[in-house]
């Protein structure tokens, strides 16, 4: 038995099974148990021609080191997940503000439930990903890290963790800076009507107020959109870029 599975990659496919479990896009938690390995084998395929050669070490080993590579690629698979986050908590920041977050929509993606500009927005950003060569990114920072960390090479966790929870704060404020004019505009304007209403009474300013700052809102999220694809590009690409620094480090 050791004598068949001492030749195989077994090392370099664990890592990339683990990248397609995680990202969601290749295969969610909803997807079925042999689409995600389906998909982890073919990626694995298109990755194992570009890598470095695997050093051939007894099974024994292999198995010791297996956690390791499936932890490294659970958190590459995180890391391309933060993208979409960042359109995630936009889009939950504006729905806070348009009074829609009362209504959630199940995402079979994520496997929760979202709010609804949230859901379109994560929508958006699954076209946006692959629109914008989001897959290539993803096949070169997964092949770059067989160069950065060779299979059976071990990391010091704490540097990969600290450069995993920078990102996800990045994340976090990249969400809050796409969203934040347009829901300080409906913030004042909430303002601005509620001063109306209490020093003029007479006008019945609230009974139109709701409708009328929701047509402001669908116009602040049309005028948004075409901001949502710089702004994912540039973190996916920076946060792929921080991911691997760590992964320098970290040897």
């Amino acid at each position: 038995m050791s004598s068949i599975l001492d030749g195989l990659p077994i090392l370099p496919v664990f890592r990339v099974l683990a990248v397609a479990t995680a990202f969601p896009l290749l295969a969610g938690p909803g997807a079925p148990r042999m689409v995600r390995l389906a998909i982890g084998l073919s990626l694995s395929v298109l990755i194992l021609g570009s890598i470095p050669a695997t050093p051939q070490l007894p099974v024994s080993a292999m198995l010791v080191l297996v956690p390791f590579e499936v932890l490294l690629g659970f958190a590459l698979g995180y890391v391309f997940t933060l993208p979409f986050e960042v359109l995630a908590v936009g889009g939950d920041l504006l729905g806070q503000e348009m009074g829609l977050n009362t209504a959630t929509q199940f995402d079979p993606v994520s496997g929760r439930p979202v709010p609804l500009l949230a859901r379109l927005f994560e929508i958006l950003g699954l076209v946006l990903f692959v629109e914008a060569g989001g897959m290539q990114l993803l096949l070169r920072t997964v092949a770059a890290s067989f160069e950065v960390v060779p299979p059976g090479s071990i990391l010091d966790p704490p540097l990969l963790y600290e450069s995993l929870i920078e990102n996800t704060m990045r994340a976090v404020d990249a969400g809050i800076e796409l969203a934040l004019p347009a829901a300080a505009v409906l913030m004042i304007v909430t303002v601005a009507t509620t001063f109306v209403a209490r020093t003029v009474p007479k006008l019945h300013v609230l009974d139109f107020a709701y409708a009328a700052r929701l047509m402001l809102a669908l116009v602040l999220v049309a005028a948004l959109l075409p901001r949502l694809l710089p702004a994912f590009n540039n973190f996916a690409d920076a946060a792929a870029d921080r991911f691997l620094a760590a992964l320098r480090e970290s040897r």
